[in-house]
């Protein structure tokens, strides 16, 4: 998906609430960082684009609860590290846009 959303770029904003409740919902299945780096990109190509910001930030939310779920027990830091690097890649996306995101 992150091939497919970074060479569609705004093209893809038709799909975007089908494609969000879809990582969000194979995230909490399969727990790989594949969905947490989807979901950057998303951030990446989406987090100027009036009337996300809603949609972007329950993602945020949604996949921050299922990490955090996963990260109560030390040995999951060492058996998931891919889940880990790719989660706080995700969460620092928002950053780069936090002055440009315009309110919805």
């Amino acid at each position: 998906m992150k091939y497919a959303v970074r060479a569609c770029k705004l093209h893809f904003g038709p799909l975007l609430e089908t494609l969000v409740s879809r990582l969000v919902r194979d995230f909490r299945r399969s727990l790989q960082s594949s969905y947490l780096y989807a979901a950057k990109e998303i951030v990446y190509q989406f987090g100027t684009v009036p009337g996300t910001k809603n949609l972007l930030i329950g993602m945020l939310s949604e996949m921050s609860a299922v990490t955090f779920g996963l990260l109560q027990k030390h040995e999951n830091y060492v058996q998931h590290p891919d889940v880990v690097e790719d989660y706080f890649m995700f969460v620092r996306a928002p950053f780069f846009f936090s002055e440009k995101i315009p309110g919805d």
